[in-house]
Parts: structure tokens; C-alpha cells; sequence
């Protein structure tokens, strides 16, 4: 082992001192010290790399042996383990075409509701997009999951003589999750104390207010559970904020009643709580609420009209 480093440095050793020479003199010449830094970890590592070959021509036998070890190892593991590893690279690939699908249906749905929404403000748009990406990395993670659900969007249910707007909803078999899309961007400030919650855009001093999503979710739970007449505690429902990408919500307080994320986490904290939750609402419940809530999804003009109304005079009360 000796001769053959030694060889390997005596080979390369003019080499060394050529480069050496050259990135200290470039680091003098630019002013910066760290390019000859650099130049001497290369040379470094080029030079293990020489050493090393040197080692492994001189000892070629013993590693041929373990090299064929190592191969007969893991030939015995594959063969071992075929039909685990053919059914995972099966499932990753069905995911991935299920994903794929997902993300063109998803393109398809924003197209169609840019050609709808180009004559109305730009933020009906975007709230519409984060709600077609939120629903679409919900379904890519039921559909990972295996389990029967339902996905419902802009569920107009009845609450107080007018109606509470649920932007997604997911009926599954380990419970109902209530979805809050909040599709903005800037930095976030909200605590649960406040009615009112400050989004920062970058380089504006002045914040918009926007309606605390935690307490809007919990009077979309409650008007749900009314029309589903379900009891407090008899079924879980959990309570989902979901931000845009472009929002910080690092200055946003942990609230113990809601999942507060980005749209880019979403998938998979989603995924694991649904393998971590265990069955308990059966399909068939599942299908009859999704009969019931059809028809607070296909509502007319006049009642998104009015919900809006009845929103925008509720937030301008407490502006």
C-alpha cells in the first residue's frame, strides 16, 4: 500500500505544485484568498482520488472477491424481496401517473376559470387557484392513502339565514377535514385573540386586514355539523388554514384547534395523518353526506351574490 501511494504521489506531485502555484497566484492577483483555498481542496481531493486508484490496481484480487460478494449479496436480496420491491415501484409508478393527471386536470380547471373570472377582480382568481391546488394535493394523498373519501369545493352550507362558504372539504373515512384556503402572499402576523389578522406585502409599510381564518373555519365547522346533524365529539373534524407558498407565516401563533401550514406541506402532513388516524366513519356515510352536500355546492348566482354581500359588510363592521 505504501509503494502504491507513494508512486501515486510521485506521479502527481508536479502536477500539485503547477496548481498550487496557479490558484495561490490568482488568489493574490483577484485579492481573494478563498480561490486559493478552493484550489487547494481540489488538488487535495484529485489526489486522494489518485491515491486511491493506485490502491485498489495494487490489491485488483481482494477487491474482484468482495466486489463478487457484494454482488451475490444483494443479487439474493432483490430476488428475496422481488415482489415487495416490483409492488412499491408499481404504487410509485401509479402515483406518479395519478399525480401527473391530477396536475393537468388542475391546469385545465385554471384555465377555465381565467377565461370565467377575466372580468372580475384579480383576487376572485387567485383565491379560485389556491383552491384548485389545495383540493388537488388533497386527492394526490386520499389516493395515496388507499381509504374511501369524498372532495367537495365552495360548499354554500346554510347557517343563520344565509350561508357559510367551506373553500374545500374532504369526506374521509378517518374524518371530516374543513378547509380554509388563504391563497396570499407577504408576511403574515395572526394570533387567535385578534378578529382581524395583518398580511405585509414586500416594501409596504401599511397592512391589509383580512378576517381571522381560524375563528371563519370554526363557524364553518359548526354550520356543517348542523346540516349534517352531527353531535359535538361524535365525529372528528379537523380544522385546516392553508397559505399560499408566497406567504411567511413564521410570525403566525400556533393555534391547538387548527392545522396552520403552506399549500407545499399540505400533501404530506395531509398523507400522514391519514395513515396515522384510524378508520371510522364507513363509506356509506361518506356517499350519503356527499349526496346531501351537492346541493349546497351547485347553488345559484344570486346565493354566492349574497354570501359575498353578507361577507364583505361582516369585514368591513369589524375593519
Amino acid at each position: 500500500m505504501a509503494d502504491a501511494t507513494a508512486n501515486a504521489i510521485g506521479v502527481l506531485l508536479p502536477y500539485i505544485l503547477i496548481a498550487l502555484a496557479i490558484s495561490i497566484l490568482l488568489g493574490i492577483l483577484r485579492k481573494r484568498p478563498e480561490f486559493a483555498g478552493i484550489g487547494c481542496l481540489g488538488v487535495l481531493v484529485l489526489g486522494a482520488l489518485v491515491a486511491l486508484g493506485q490502491f485498489i490496481k495494487a490489491h485488483s484480487t481482494v477487491f474482484i472477491v468482495v466486489g463478487l460478494l457484494i454482488a451475490l449479496v444483494l443479487l439474493i436480496v432483490v430476488i428475496s424481496c422481488w415482489d415487495e420491491i416490483k409492488e412499491k415501484v408499481s404504487t410509485e409508478v401509479d402515483n406518479a401517473q395519478y399525480r401527473a393527471e391530477t396536475k393537468r386536470e388542475l391546469n385545465r380547471q385554471i384555465a377555465i376559470n381565467r377565461e370565467e373570472t377575466q372580468f372580475q377582480p384579480y383576487t376572485d382568481f387567485v383565491g379560485k387557484v389556491g383552491e384548485l391546488n389545495i383540493a388537488a394535493s388533497i386527492d394526490v394523498a386520499c389516493h395515496r392513502a388507499g381509504k374511501h373519501y369524498r372532495i367537495l369545493q365552495n360548499v354554500y352550507v346554510p347557517r343563520g339565514g344565509g350561508t357559510s362558504e367551506i373553500d374545500v372539504l374532504l369526506l374521509h373515512e378517518t374524518g371530516i377535514y374543513v378547509i380554509e384556503s388563504k391563497n396570499l402572499s407577504g408576511s403574515i402576523y395572526g394570533e387567535n385573540r385578534y378578529s382581524q389578522w395583518l398580511r405585509y406585502k414586500r416594501n409596504e409599510e401599511i397592512p391589509d386586514q383580512f378576517p381571522n381564518p381560524v375563528r371563519q373555519n370554526e363557524g364553518h365547522i359548526k354550520a356543517l355539523c348542523h346540516f349534517l346533524n352531527i353531535q359535538a365529539g361524535h365525529i372528528p373534524v379537523y380544522s385546516y388554514i392553508v397559505f399560499g407558498n408566497k406567504a411567511n407565516i413564521e410570525h403566525v401563533e400556533p393555534v391547538p384547534t387548527a392545522n396552520i401550514m403552506s399549500l407545499w406541506s399540505l400533501e404530506s402532513r395531509m398523507l400522514n395523518s391519514l395513515n396515522l388516524l384510524d378508520p371510522i366513519i364507513p363509506p356509506e356515510t361518506i356517499d350519503r353526506w356527499h349526496f346531501m352536500l351537492q346541493r349546497c355546492v351547485n347553488v345559484s348566482d344570486a346565493v354566492k351574490k349574497a354570501h359575498k354581500d353578507r361577507t364583505t359588510q361582516r369585514f368591513q363592521r369589524f375593519s
